[in-house]
């Protein structure tokens, strides 16, 4: 919270960002939006592409990014990063959690109105990593 203007507040830095594709389809384009580790991340964790993937490894080949888009008729989209790299970058910053949803029902039962006008069928989680990154 800012005291006054001239406070700088919190700094805020997304490890994550939306990877889109060409509005064109062709059969090597991928037709949907993809959320993939910033490049920010990326370069300070020296994590280059597996081949064939939106997925990042380290230089030892260990995963260190997992991308994944659920399968219709679902939807929904989830990253995953490992956590000694996201300590490690963060340093001494503070880690934040954010995900979020909507639940949906199929067709239109009697008692949806009210959930719906009630915002019961959204749900979100912020979770603070309270650990920090070992040192050396």
């Amino acid at each position: 919270m800012r005291k006054d203007w001239y406070d700088a507040g919190i700094d805020v830095e997304m490890v994550a960002t939306e990877y889109t594709f060409g509005s064109g389809r062709t059969a090597t384009s991928l037709d949907r939006n993809y959320f993939v580790p910033s490049y920010g991340f990326a370069r300070a964790c020296d994590l280059r592409q597996l081949p064939g993937t939106l997925n990042l490894v380290t230089l030892d080949g260990a995963y260190a990014s997992l991308t994944f888009k659920a399968a219709s008729p679902w939807q929904g989209d989830l990253l995953y990063l490992r956590k000694d790299l996201l300590l490690r970058y963060a340093d001494k910053r503070r880690v934040v959690q954010v995900a979020w949803g909507e639940r949906l029902v199929t067709g239109q039962p009697s008692w949806w109105g009210d959930v719906y006008d009630n915002m019961e069928h959204l749900w979100r989680e912020l979770k603070v990593l309270e650990e920090t990154a070992q040192r050396d």
